[in-house]
């Protein structure tokens, strides 16, 4: 590793810290652009227990890397109702996981970079065990920090079709377009090997018009739709809003956004079923 700045520090090589019951792991991600997915899917069983095609619950929140007092009385409260957890800038303190034991979840943090000797990073979690998970990381031009996706396959109970995963952390500091794109192209490329029901979440950096215009163009080619919350509380910046939830095969039933002072991102809560229309 070498430093930063202050006591910041960037590993040489990508690694993701998992826990599975009471097993943690720490391995080297497969990444996601050397992945043929149908080779994945040769290697994998349908598994008995999965999340519930009839109702599963989503939580996706930048957590700021619980850098303000109080995080943990929010996390705690939203993430009981969730089966699912998509968070960004997770530090993964004693705290963390402590609550991330304490719900059950098995979970996986792709590490973009340390801070006093603590993992921060895009975090997975659920209430069943991901059947396969993959990472895209690539490095912010003007502060080298990578900025990381990370992507996990669940099993639906009773279906032979699985969902997908995105949990999406992109480029913030540029001041052209190029990077940013070419991030969201090497997620597309792997997302479009996929036909089952999908998610894409998290933070998206859409603080402009530009980038906007190409999340909408990534999202039309893989025929995603944008999930929309009836409260005008959304996180903005620069007059536009960074979170996403984008669905397809999946059906959204309700859809809330938990206003928060301990991120400057608000949380989003999203419950969704299962459909054939794509």
């Amino acid at each position: 590793m070498f430093i930063l700045w202050g006591c910041v520090s960037i590993p040489k090589e990508n690694y993701v810290l998992s826990r599975r019951e009471k097993v943690a792991i720490v391995t080297t991600p497969q990444a996601c652009e050397d992945i043929l997915f149908e080779e994945v899917l040769q290697t994998i069983s349908v598994q008995p227990a999965g999340l519930d095609p009839k109702g599963f619950t989503l939580l996706n929140w930048n957590m700021m890397k619980g850098s303000r007092a109080g995080w943990e009385d929010d996390f705690k409260k939203q993430s009981n109702r969730a089966d699912l957890l998509t968070a960004q800038e997770a530090r993964l303190s004693e705290s963390l996981r402590r609550l991330l034991q304490d719900n059950a979840y098995s979970w996986d943090l792709t590490t973009a970079f340390l801070s006093n000797h603590e993992e921060v990073g895009v975090l997975n979690g659920s209430r069943v065990t991901p059947l396969f998970i993959c990472t895209i990381n690539y490095a912010e031009p003007l502060f080298v920090i990578p900025k990381t996706i990370l992507l996990s396959l669940y099993p639906l109970r009773g279906l032979d079709q699985m969902l997908l995963v995105a949990n999406v952390h992109l480029i913030n500091f540029t001041f052209d377009t190029v990077v940013y794109n070419n991030q969201l192209q090497k997620l597309e490329e792997f997302l479009a090997q996929h036909e089952g029901p999908l998610l894409v979440t998290g933070d998206f950096n859409t603080w402009n018009d530009d980038r906007l215009e190409l999340i909408q163009n990534f999202t039309s080619r893989l025929n995603l739709n944008k999930v929309t919350f009836a409260q005008n509380i959304m996180t903005t910046f620069f007059g536009h809003i960074v979170d996403h939830v984008f669905y397809r095969g999946l059906e959204p039933t309700d859809a809330q956004v938990i206003k928060v002072s301990t991120s400057d991102h608000n949380l989003l809560l999203v419950t969704f079923r299962r459909t054939e229309k794509q």
